[in-house]
């Protein structure tokens, strides 16, 4: 098994926009923590750059993107740990 990664980003558009199209997490199931002073959400997703360019009209109070990817990771794994969030 290989390890999980972890990549931080600012949450800015630039981080965004700087994702070479051929990263290994596009188009692949991820886990994502945006994170603030105030605020945190979790989510998941396949289309990361389209997922986080909606986030960034939508959520003011984060400045951090957290990317959680894992090759054994896969589209029910990554929504079973989004929902989990719920009940911990």
């Amino acid at each position: 098994m290989t390890a999980i990664e972890i990549l931080s980003l600012p949450f800015k558009q630039d981080s965004i926009n700087q994702i070479r199209n051929t990263e290994q997490y596009l188009n692949y199931p991820v886990i994502y923590v945006l994170n603030g002073n105030k605020e945190a959400y979790i989510g998941e997703t396949v289309y990361f750059k389209n997922r986080m360019k909606a986030h960034l009209k939508a959520r003011k109070n984060i400045d951090q993107i957290n990317l959680i990817k894992h090759d054994e990771f896969n589209r029910s794994a990554t929504f079973h740990l989004e929902t989990k969030k719920k009940t911990c």
